[in-house]
């Protein structure tokens, strides 16, 4: 009879494998770069002051009733792809003109639709509509008086009576400067349909957006 093979001993367990000798454990596929997977868009930032709102809660907003407009120091950007806000603001007691009008772009018909809203104490408002008017705006602006967007928009041009570098003699004694009793009133509105804004315009100003 052949010889026995020797049993087992209890518990052990068969070697395992290692990797030969000088070969390095396969790395995972890094993601193709083709586009084949389309990337994530970027996500949008928060404006840093802000509110959303439906509609009907508009008027009170820009009143700023509860006083949180105001003490952020910076004006309105009101953004409704609807268009009703625009429309609303239209038939408001304001100064209203149309970005994309090349009749209420033009820069003394500016000075004149500021400063009477600075006079009466009333809204200034620019309607961009649909379109990205902002630097077109400046640039019109500009044409009054060198940096006067952002002197509105960071209310530096209603401090001292700095206004009333835009008086000219020829807007008669309504537009002396006793007259002005009524600065603090003032409001600078901007609207628009255009939901996706520029980071440094949103900085700028108190957002309002319009919900439906």
């Amino acid at each position: 009879m052949p010889p026995k093979k020797p049993a087992a001993k209890a518990g052990t367990k068969p070697a395992s494998k290692k990797p030969a000798a000088g070969k390095a454990p396969a790395k995972k596929a890094a993601p193709s770069s083709s586009g084949a997977a389309a990337a994530a868009p970027p996500a949008k930032k928060a404006a840093k002051d802000g509110i959303t709102i439906i509609l009907k809660q508009l008027q009170g907003v820009l009143k700023d009733e509860d006083g949180k407009m105001k003490a952020t120091g910076k004006f309105p950007l009101v953004i409704d792809k609807s268009g009703r806000a625009a429309t609303f603001l239209r038939y408001q007691h304001t100064n209203y003109m149309q970005a994309v009008s090349p009749a209420d772009m033009q820069s003394e018909v500016l000075r004149k639709a500021l400063i009477g809203a600075i006079r009466y104490g009333k809204p200034l408002t620019i309607d961009m509509v649909e379109s990205d008017m902002y630097e077109n705006l400046e640039t019109q602006l500009n044409g009054v008086q060198d940096g006067l967007l952002n002197s509105i928009v960071s209310r530096d041009l209603l401090k001292d009576d700095k206004y009333l570098s835009l008086v000219k003699d020829s807007d008669g004694d309504e537009y002396k400067d006793y007259m002005f009793n009524l600065v603090d009133e003032f409001v600078f509105i901007i609207v628009t349909e255009k939901e996706d804004q520029k980071d440094e315009i949103l900085e700028k100003f108190y957002t309002v957006r319009i919900t439906e």
